[in-house]
């Protein structure tokens, strides 16, 4: 079983013949996505996928958090093009989203099923991340927000595509997108964000390989052809409404307003909005 190549963000090993355990390991930062995990993250998984072996993946946060979301620090740095054209500008937005979009997606298009342990926090990309996974665990402790509206956009990278998909209560849902606010372990489990809340992390990920094993016990071509026939019809809406947002976000992330939102969210001081 080859090991996987050294990553400045991911880290990993095989916990079974047929089972691999892969961590977003930025602890330091709280596994917050930077323009470098957003790379390395399709990297992990090619390698993972072109291993013959390979029946199931387990994946999970090193330290006390799953992820906090986008790096504030780096990425915007790194995500907003310095022109003056709004034209030019918005097209490598827009490019800049489909990139982001294909990084998330990643757990979708893995050939075999991804299994994603979320505890403590677990906020705008890391909720976005988490949705794309073909089955997920949370610990009680697990706080989780679609905190983009925070930072003054709409989320534009999975989690409105999927989780309206995977849940099935349509006023719980916009209410937690429009406000941003936290939810809990027992609300995920009766939203349908997880199927299961473990004790602690160490209890959950005992579990989610508990479970990856079992997987891997039945015939990897049975799974291969159910997570296709699974992902057929929610791939046809997902995709054409991740175009869909790259499009409008390209414009919209242009406002004052998310730069409003930022500083308020750094400074902890109230956002001032003009009409609209």
């Amino acid at each position: 079983m080859a090991a996987l190549p050294q990553y400045e963000t991911l880290s990993g090993n095989w916990v079974s013949p047929h089972v691999f355990h892969i961590q977003l390991n930025r602890p330091d930062r709280m596994n917050a996505f930077n323009p470098k995990m957003f790379e390395e993250i399709p990297q992990a998984f090619e390698f993972l996928n072109k291993q013959e072996e390979l029946r199931a993946v387990v994946l999970t946060g090193n330290g006390k958090h799953f992820s906090s979301g986008l790096d504030l620090n780096e990425a915007f740095q790194a995500i907003m093009p310095e022109s003056d054209d709004t034209a030019r500008k918005t097209i490598k937005l827009y490019e800049t989203i489909k990139i982001l979009q294909h990084s998330i997606d990643t757990l979708n298009r893995c050939r075999v099923p991804v299994l994603v342990g979320i505890h403590g926090a677990c906020v705008g990309a890391g909720i976005n991340f988490a949705c794309s996974a073909d089955i997920r665990y949370c610990t009680k402790d697990v706080k989780i927000s679609i905190k983009e509206v925070d930072i003054g956009i709409c989320a534009d990278i999975g989690v409105l595509q999927r989780l309206p998909l995977q849940t099935g209560n349509d006023s719980l849902l916009r209410e937690i997108t429009y406000t941003g606010r936290f939810v809990s372990a027992d609300e995920a489990l009766r939203l349908g964000v997880v199927s299961k809340v473990s004790e602690n992390q160490e209890t959950m990920i005992k579990e989610l390989i508990e479970v990856a094993q079992t997987i891997a016990s039945k015939s990897p071509v049975a799974v291969w052809t159910i997570k296709q026939a699974l992902n057929h019809d929610v791939n046809k809406a997902v995709i054409p409404n991740l175009e869909y947002m790259a499009r409008v976000n390209a414009a919209m992330i242009q406002t004052s307003d998310m730069q409003e939102s930022v500083t308020s969210f750094l400074t902890k001081k109230k956002a001032v909005f003009p009409k609209l």
